[in-house]
């Protein structure tokens, strides 16, 4: 038996049932591919190549040193705020109008620039804004910038493109033409128009700079010359003035006071010195270096010199000779002669500097007075001098402000032709060999993309669009009834073997006979045992196999259930309760029907006369000869109820095969009457409304509905739908 099980849903977002259904219509996204990429090629080929040709500007932050001075207008800060603000600068009108003018872009075709006429809707329009007062802009001509200038410089601007690029001081400009020679000639003349612009901004701020300074310089000269004569004339009132305007008693007080301070340093350097020395003579503690230090005494090194070399051979005897051997008194003699000698030389020494802090001394107390004694002198005179120095320092301010601002005019007036600019141009622009557009790379992949992306949006609207079932789990989700098996599709090459489906031999109706072991016999099988399952608790003597709509295998599925049914030891009966279109001849009985179920509802025959043999099918057949007009009512007469339970009585097991039950009434009737049924959906072709819709019918009639079968499943694409077969 074939068991045909989907794969369990995930959560979330599921990848496999994303790949399947793409697998599903891949096709359609190849179409979709296919659809784009001739849509690209038709771009190419309509679309007219344009070329880009770029200059490169780069902001220059080297500083040319031709002046001393700064120039009037500071070089520009290599920041990305100021780049990108030049970068717009480039695009301003004054600067693409010299561009109109030296390349005479008014008599080019591609920029030709048509005059607007108003027609007879603008017309209309003025006048009845004329009438509320409202007039139409009139064309001026104000600074070169008149509506065909403007209109050029806009077509001009759309053909261009500046940016900066990102961490770097460098501008691109890029324009772009059908003739990749003009778009390299407008692109330098882009540049060059900027860069010349920035010269003539600089010119006219330096000369407004020069004359602004020129008038200032007047009026600092006059000053000057004031401010000069009143420190002449006050000179002159005083007599104690020397050439350069500063007293004698000034000079002499500066000079006192610097003698003072270095006095007042020699005194304490040798009062250190003094102190120093008279504590170490007092205390007999005697440092060498110290002294040599203060005095630089080489007396005194010599003789420390010679007591160290005294005391050793001292300890050298004494420890020879004892201490009363006469040459280690002898050594002791000379250690103490030298001793003396030195405090001899030390006592020299602490006289000398004693008398050298006392001189300090002196002349710093000297000079103090004498000071004292000069700004007393002095003082009187201290309102006069404060007056002078006012008036000195004032004629000193004025000069040196008229001499700097001298300078400033006459280096300003040098810049005034010096030719600079904050940008210079790294890279002309030359004509490109190739064309910037269409970009075929671009226009292939977005054509591609838009291609893709049509399928994947045609996938979408078609899966949501498609209500067919597709797996057994649809089934019992969408109509709520158990999904007994999948039927797979019958082989179309086994079936040609006997010609036609409806030929008496080899055919569909009894191919599960014929084909003992094949998936569809198989099928057949399991549908057996789950409507014997189902039956478990209430026996199902009667079987009606019926869909939602016609076509859909019904027929198929109940003559081979039948045979395989009775293969299995069952005695059966098949009523083919199909009064609209017959299917006797499949049967092929042994002898000639001469009656039908037709005649059997209208009372012309008995059951035993209708029932068709066959010698090669182990089944009994009531079959539909003929069709009726007055199908439904035949079928819901007592003599079809009294039918169906003869066959109860008679046979192990009663298999009806029934119309469609939302086209026709005729199943709607004959289904209060039986065990079960068995709704058949083909697979990728029942809509789900219909099977709803049959679902419905069925229960209003107090169907047995004991599930459904999902038939016509071709398994070489069902694991497209997720179905594997076990």
């Amino acid at each position: 038996m074939d068991q045909h099980m989907a794969m369990e849903p995930r959560p979330g977002i599921d990848i496999q049932s994303i790949y399947l259904m793409l697998r599903r219509h891949i096709r359609l996204l190849a179409a979709g591919a296919l659809l784009g990429a001739v849509l690209a090629f038709a771009m190419l080929v309509v679309m007219r190549p344009q070329y880009t040709a770029v200059a490169t500007l780069m902001a220059d932050s080297r500083q040319e040193k031709v002046f001393n001075s700064d120039a009037v207008i500071s070089r520009i800060e290599a920041s990305s705020a100021a780049i990108a603000s030049e970068a717009a600068v480039i695009t301003a009108p004054s600067v693409l109008k010299r561009v109109v003018e030296k390349l005479e872009l008014a008599k080019d075709p591609d920029f030709a620039v048509r005059k607007h006429t108003p027609g007879m809707l603008g017309s209309a329009k003025a006048w009845v804004f004329a009438l509320f007062g409202v007039h139409a802009r009139v064309a001026v001509d104000g600074g070169g910038l008149n509506e065909e200038a403007i209109a050029l410089i806009d077509k001009l601007r759309k053909s261009m493109e500046v940016n900066a690029v990102q961490y770097t001081n460098l501008i691109n400009v890029s324009v772009t033409s059908k003739d990749p020679n003009k778009a390299a000639r407008i692109a330098n003349a882009v540049v060059d128009a900027y860069l010349i612009q920035q010269i003539e901004g600089r010119y006219l701020a330096t000369r407004r700079a020069t004359d602004w300074l020129t008038a200032r310089l007047e009026e600092h000269k006059l000053k000057l010359r004031q401010s000069e004569e009143r420190f002449e004339r006050a000179k002159a009132e005083m007599d104690l003035v020397d050439k350069e305007g500063t007293t004698l008693e000034e000079k002499q007080l500066v000079r006192l006071n610097e003698e003072l301070v270095l006095a007042r340093a020699r005194t304490a350097e040798a009062r250190a010195k003094y102190f120093a020395v008279l504590q170490q003579a007092n205390g007999r503690n005697i440092d060498d270096q110290q002294l040599a230090e203060f005095v630089q005494s080489a007396l005194i090194t010599q003789l420390r010199t010679q007591l160290a070399q005294v005391i050793r051979d001292e300890d050298s005897l004494n420890s020879r000779f004892g201490s009363n051997h006469p040459a280690v008194v002898k050594v002791r003699a000379e250690r103490r002669g030298l001793n003396s000698q030195i405090g001899e030389e030390v006592r020299r020494i602490v006289a000398v500097l004693k008398n050298d802090y006392e001189v300090s001394d002196s002349r710093e107390k000297s000079l103090a007075e004498s000071l004292k004694a000069a700004a007393e002198k002095t003082s009187g005179q201290r309102g006069e001098y404060v007056k002078l120095r006012e008036l000195q320092r004032e004629t000193e301010s004025d000069k040196a402000l008229y001499e700097a601002m001298l300078q400033r005019v006459k280096q300003t007036a040098a810049q005034e032709t010096w030719k600079s600019t904050d940008f210079r141009i790294v890279a002309e622009a030359v004509p490109p060999l190739s064309s910037s557009q269409p970009k075929t790379k671009v226009l292939a992949f977005a054509g591609l993309s838009l291609g893709l992306g049509l399928g994947l949006g045609l996938t979408l609207l078609t899966e949501l669009l498609d209500t067919t079932f597709k797996r057994g789990r649809d089934v019992e989700a969408k109509l709520s009834i158990p999904h007994l098996v999948d039927v797979p599709l019958l082989p179309a090459r086994q079936l040609s073997m006997g010609g036609p489906t409806r030929t008496p031999a080899y055919n569909a109706f009894h191919f599960a006979a014929q084909h003992v072991g094949t998936p569809f016999a198989d099928s057949m099988l399991g549908l057996h045992a789950a409507l014997q399952a189902a039956g478990s608790n209430r026996p199902m003597r009667t079987v009606m196999f019926t869909s939602a709509t016609p076509e859909e295998g019904k027929s198929v599925m109940a003559a081979n259930y039948a045979q395989l049914a009775a293969r299995s030891g069952l005695k059966v009966l098949l009523i083919c309760t199909d009064l609209r279109t017959p299917t006797v001849n499949w049967f092929a009985p042994d002898t000639e029907i001469e009656h039908d179920l037709v005649d059997y509802l209208q009372g012309d025959a008995e059951i035993e006369s209708v029932i068709a043999r066959n010698g090669q099918m182990s089944i009994d057949l009531i079959p539909a000869g003929r069709s009726a007009t007055d199908a439904a009512t035949l079928l819901s007469s007592p003599r079809m109820q009294k039918l169906i339970e003869w066959g109860k009585v008679n046979y192990d097991l009663v298999v009806i095969d029934t119309v469609a039950i939302v086209t026709c009434l005729d199943g709607r009737m004959l289904a209060r009457h039986i065990d079960a049924t068995v709704l058949v959906v083909e697979w990728l072709k029942t809509k789900l409304d219909m099977a709803k819709e049959a679902v419905e019918l069925l229960v209003k009639n107090d169907a047995r509905i004991v599930g459904a079968v999902l038939n016509k499943v071709d398994f070489t694409k069902a694991r497209l739908y997720g179905l594997t077969s076990a």
